[in-house]
């Protein structure tokens, strides 16, 4: 559309200097149709730079054979803009080839026009065709590195979603191992009482906690592939919001005042999504940590009707840190909150704080409590 806009536009001023401004341009019809094909080619100077720039030359020397000239200024626009499409959307080589035969076109131009054969002329008009070509080419060479300092930023971000998301497996793996290692044992308690007086449903529960064996160890198969090279193992249990206040507390200890405030019912919670919750949590202030330097946070849980809200603000840092990382911490939260079908917002807010704010859904309905050898629901 910018194209076509613009060779209208010089083909308007062509068909006015040649009947109107500089009505000594002979003959009028045919140099009309050279006006015409020279403006009306750049239409094209984006996907066809080299052709359109060959057609410019052309009727530029056809326009000095028959009226003896090349002074009109849409010629030299049209020169010029041709120019300029070769060093942005041509191959590097050809725009070279093509800046050597406007130097050749522009002279012999000259050459023919007897009212413009004096040397500066051919200067300054090489000096504008080989300037809007340098021009051209500076564009597109820096289009070219912002796209390629786009693809590498995307690929750095792929690169911390695959990660985070490796990360979470492996922690996951603890939580649903956990699990699974309750279900075989209490299979195999249940089996052992029923052995004697049901036979038969005790082979069953003695296949199914032969296949929840046969999982846990593919799960520790699976775990040994998405551990990184030198990683141990977790031995300790994995956080849930049970274990919040121990967090607030190392943070007041690091220096940043932090304030708690959980509403709603507290009831249990399924151990991933606790996890991943508690994980928010931790990602959120540590950025607060590292990037708010003197600034203090509030943490704000509520356990609402069928969803857990998560909400960290921190006020305005007294002093800026470095900006984050391509964003471990915000992919992280963002990864663990799309795991759950939650949902994740950041971002600064108008008065200078800048909140993250977390939404899970929670199916309580759903959560089987496990207390000693007796199992509920």
């Amino acid at each position: 559309m910018v194209d076509r806009m613009v060779a209208s536009a010089l083909a308007a001023l062509a068909l006015a200097s040649v009947w109107l401004i500089e009505p000594g341009q002979e003959p009028r019809p045919t140099v009309t149709v050279i006006a015409l094909v020279m403006t009306g080619s750049l239409a094209w100077r984006r996907r066809a730079p080299t052709a359109v720039l060959t057609a410019v030359l052309i009727a530029l020397l056809a326009l000095a054979t028959v009226a003896h000239t090349v002074s009109p200024m849409y010629a030299l626009l049209a020169t010029i803009i041709a120019v300029h499409a070769v060093g942005a959307y041509g191959p590097w080589r050809i725009g070279l080839v093509g800046i050597g035969v406007t130097a050749v076109v522009l002279w012999l131009g000259l050459w023919m026009d007897p009212t413009r054969h004096e040397f500066f002329d051919y200067p300054f008009a090489l000096m504008l065709a080989a300037g809007s070509w340098g021009f051209g080419a500076a564009l597109r060479s820096r289009e070219r590195r912002a796209i390629r300092l786009q693809e590498q930023g995307e690929q750095l971000a792929r690169q911390a979603v695959l990660e985070e998301r490796a990360r979470i497996a492996r922690e996951l793996h603890d939580v649903i191992a956990h699990s699974v290692s309750v279900m075989v044992v209490q299979t195999g308690l249940v089996r052992r009482r029923i052995s004697r007086e049901r036979p038969d449903e005790a082979h069953l529960l003695g296949e199914v906690e032969q296949i929840g064996r046969l999982a846990l160890d593919e799960m520790r198969r699976l775990l040994g592939l998405l551990r990184a090279d030198g990683e141990e193992l977790a031995l300790s249990p994995q956080p849930g919001l049970a274990t919040l206040a121990g967090l607030v507390e190392q943070m007041r200890a690091s220096g940043v005042p932090v304030e708690l405030t959980v509403t709603g019912d507290q009831g249990p919670l399924p151990p991933g999504l606790d996890l991943a919750a508690y994980r928010i949590v931790q990602e959120a202030l540590t950025n607060v940590l590292k990037h708010g330097a003197g600034s203090a946070a509030h943490v704000a849980i509520d356990h609402g009707r069928g969803q857990l809200t998560i909400g960290v603000t921190n006020t305005p840092p007294h002093q800026e840190g470095p900006s984050p990382h391509v964003g471990h911490g915000m992919v992280g939260m963002r990864e663990r909150a799309a795991l759950y079908g939650g949902t994740f917002e950041a971002g600064r807010r108008p008065d200078g704080t800048f909140s993250i704010r977390a939404t899970l859904p929670v199916e309580r309905e759903r959560l089987v409590h496990v207390t000693g050898n007796e199992v509920s629901q």
